[in-house]
């Protein structure tokens, strides 16, 4: 039996809210804020269901998913932050022969 409940639309609109506050996204006007969290809410739902659904057939299978989109998590802030480092680099560099250094 799974131990993940998919909860009301309305809590994970919520969710997506915070989680837009924690990011470091600037300002952005409540439109496109609403709009954001629409687009990420019918996903979030389907995520959430497919794990469900995994932990009904059986503990192992639910972890397994689980594991799995945890890994998908970390590959994809791992490529984050190698893209924002080298954006760094490429505007240091840049800084670098505007200032004749």
């Amino acid at each position: 039996m799974t131990t993940l409940h998919v909860p009301p639309l309305a809590q994970v609109e919520q969710m997506i809210g915070e989680c837009l506050n924690t990011l470091p996204c600037g300002s952005m006007t409540e439109a496109r804020r609403e709009e954001i969290i629409a687009a990420c809410a019918g996903p979030a739902m389907l995520l959430i269901e497919a794990v469900r659904l995994a932990g009904a057939t059986d503990p192992d299978t639910e972890a397994v998913l689980i594991l799995l989109i945890s890994r998908l998590n970390a590959q994809a802030e791992e490529a984050r932050r190698v893209t924002l480092f080298d954006n760094l680099i490429t505007k240091l560099n840049q800084h670098r022969k505007n200032s004749g250094a």
